[in-house]
């Protein structure tokens, strides 16, 4: 019967956690569209001198070649950080846009007359779990004479 209730229970745990990330999913992609309007609505008149292209991408939160630096602000808002790149055909400007995140880590430990192992934070109830910031490089774009020329992820 315990090995039942314990399948039951780490089924229940893995369909929370699926529907949590598809929810995560949502709420970013929802927030992504949400800022654009936002910017948008901050900007109008940068947004209102864009072009035709320009501002059918930025409705779409799209990037593409050739956009303007203002139609990428719209979309992805302000870089990271900015550094020139100086080539044979001229400069070239790298936006990069770093993300942050906190890790939550609850190491699991072995425990007796246990199968599975445990989360630290139930064998030791006045543990909390420890966590850590990481921060990564999320997406780049890269421009020449003021237009897009390259990003990642696409």
């Amino acid at each position: 019967m315990a090995g039942t209730a314990d399948f039951m229970c780490s089924f229940k745990n893995r369909i929370l956690s699926r529907a949590l990330a598809i929810l995560i999913v949502l709420v970013v992609v929802g927030c992504e569209k949400s800022q654009v309007a936002e910017r948008k609505r901050a900007h109008p008149g940068e947004y209102a001198a864009l072009s035709g292209e320009d501002k059918v991408s930025v409705d779409r939160g799209r990037l593409r070649e050739g956009m303007t630096t203002n139609a990428v602000l719209m979309v992805w808002g302000k870089p990271t950080t900015i550094s020139t790149i100086s080539t044979p055909n001229g400069p070239f400007v790298l936006w990069e846009y770093y993300r942050k995140s906190m890790i939550i880590e609850d190491p699991q430990v072995m425990v007796p007359r246990s199968p599975t192992p445990v989360p630290r934070s139930r064998v030791l109830p006045g543990t909390p779990p420890s966590s850590r910031v990481v921060e990564w490089l999320d997406r780049t774009a890269a421009f020449h004479e003021e237009r897009l020329v390259n990003w990642s992820p696409k």
